[in-house]
């Protein structure tokens, strides 16, 4: 059942991402990228560790931050810890996927090089809830934003898509496109509890932070899924 959930809500999300017209996509110009991001291929972004902007500010986001730039025997030693071993990726978040008996969440990660040294380059926090109780995911969706916007981010752009809808999603580029567009189309999504997705795309010079909703009436299940990259590592 697990699996099936996961394969819909991809195909869900595809559907989203491929009626996303996506023109120039680079954070430089404010939009953000539906395709990974990477150096190119033997070249590394910085020859020293990712460091925020700012490090004295803790909330759930620079939680999941912290396990970047862990070496992979250290991230590891830390699943162990916590009480997560590796798992099938359940929601669908890319990488190898971890699961605990008691978290509500799922983490996911993906590594990347400097030099010959390996280490956490992507990590995913996916949280999957049957039933949602929409308010409550509007609230923790957005306030991921709110949590950037504290860790001092510059907004990267986004986009919203009711699959119940006709035409392309709303692309948005901007923070006051954020305010004018992206959020009365997503309350408007969520009061409606319709199939579709959002994007809501954060960045720094180290960082990329990168939050993902999804929804499908077929299983009433709702997915979040929280997305960083350490940007000075070059991806395997």
């Amino acid at each position: 059942m697990r699996s099936c959930i996961k394969i819909l809500f991809s195909v869900v999300f595809c559907l989203v991402v491929c009626q996303t017209n996506v023109n120039g996509n680079n954070r430089s110009t404010g939009s953000v990228t539906l395709k990974e991001e990477v150096p190119q291929a033997g070249k590394v972004s910085s020859t020293v560790p990712a460091k925020p902007i700012v490090s004295d500010v803790k909330n759930d986001v620079s939680a999941i931050r912290a396990f970047t730039g862990l070496t992979k025997a250290a991230f590891e030693a830390k699943m162990k810890s916590l009480g997560f071993d590796a798992a099938q990726d359940e929601i669908g978040m890319g990488g190898q996927a971890y699961k605990s008996k008691s978290a509500g969440y799922m983490l996911a990660v993906k590594y990347g090089t400097r030099g010959k040294d390996e280490f956490v380059r992507d990590i995913y926090k996916g949280t999957l809830s049957p039933n949602p109780n929409f308010l409550a995911i509007k609230t923790t969706f957005l306030d991921f934003g709110k949590q950037c916007i504290n860790l001092k981010t510059k907004y990267s752009g986004g986009f919203v898509k009711s699959l119940g809808e006709k035409g392309n999603a709303e692309n948005i580029r901007t923070l006051q496109d954020r305010n004018s567009k992206f959020l009365p189309a997503f309350d408007q999504m969520i009061s409606t509890n319709e199939d579709g997705g959002a994007v809501d795309g954060y960045t720094e010079k180290d960082y990329d932070y990168i939050f993902t909703y999804r929804y499908t009436k077929a299983f009433t299940s709702a997915v979040i899924i929280i997305h960083i990259t350490d940007k000075t590592l070059v991806s395997k």
